[in-house]
């Protein structure tokens, strides 16, 4: 507070302020320094690791608790730690009003499962998708998929396969589904261990969504080869979605 006070000293916003006024002010700037300071330090011993790790236990105990071993919204380990949190807040007595306000969201879960030619994909899941089970061709999609036009008139009834890249997924279901596909696949156009996402909502004006699933870029680029080469492929899919409007 040394240099405060030189400056002050020199400071013409300053001039007018006699000497012992000035100096009981920064007191009472050095006092709520040091009582900030000493704030801290309280805090930070009450901090400790391994309470904080004790305390990330007990969340981890309410969703493993759960056959899902999770604390999804609206789940039970989630329902638990929101128990848990207004129980420990409402202990403190009167210092807080404490209060739960429930809302509603809507919770998508699921797995996704393809098989071409009796071998497994791989695949993953995209949120928002319908479910269903169809044994169908395969059908390759011009492009990304991204346009109408990408779309053959052979693809009716049948399941299309589709790249990944420059348009949603979303919009590339929904275009598979007005072009009459009973499902989609879509491939990755990068070199990743699996491919999952979300098809952005439960509904789109460009057609309907259909079951879609995703794959690697090694597994969808195997099979385009093959339909290039005008070979037939039988594919398998099993789309399994849960959408339903959860209270939490």
């Amino acid at each position: 507070m040394q240099t405060c006070r030189a400056h002050a000293d020199t400071c013409p916003k300053y001039k007018s302020t006699t000497g012992g006024q000035w100096a009981m002010w920064i007191d009472v700037v050095e006092g709520l320094v040091k009582c900030h300071e000493q704030v801290q330090n309280l805090l930070r011993r009450a901090l400790l690791r391994s309470n904080l790790l004790a305390k990330s236990r007990i969340f981890e105990g309410f969703a493993y608790a759960t056959p899902e071993r999770n604390r999804v919204f609206g789940g039970p380990g989630h329902n638990a730690t929101i128990n848990y949190l207004y129980d420990q807040i409402a202990a403190l007595g009167d210092y807080y009003d404490v209060k739960l306000q429930p809302f509603v969201e809507l919770y998508t879960a699921g797995n996704a499962s393809l098989k071409v030619g009796g071998v497994d994909q791989k695949a993953g899941l995209f949120t928002y998708s319908p479910s269903g089970k169809f044994t169908q061709p395969l059908i390759l999609v011009a492009n990304n998929g991204c346009v109408a036009a990408d779309y053959p008139a052979t693809l009716t009834g049948k399941i299309a396969l589709i790249s990944r890249g420059t348009c949603q997924f979303g919009l590339k279901s929904a275009l598979a589904g007005a072009a009459g596909a009973v499902a989609a696949v879509i491939y990755d156009n990068v070199d990743e261990a699996s491919l999952a996402g979300t098809l952005g909502a439960e509904e789109r004006p460009e057609g309907p969504l259909i079951p879609t699933a995703g794959i690697t870029l090694a597994n969808g680029t195997a099979l385009k080869n093959q339909l290039t080469g005008n070979t037939t492929l039988i594919a398998d899919i099993n789309v399994i979605s849960i959408r339903e409007n959860r209270t939490t």
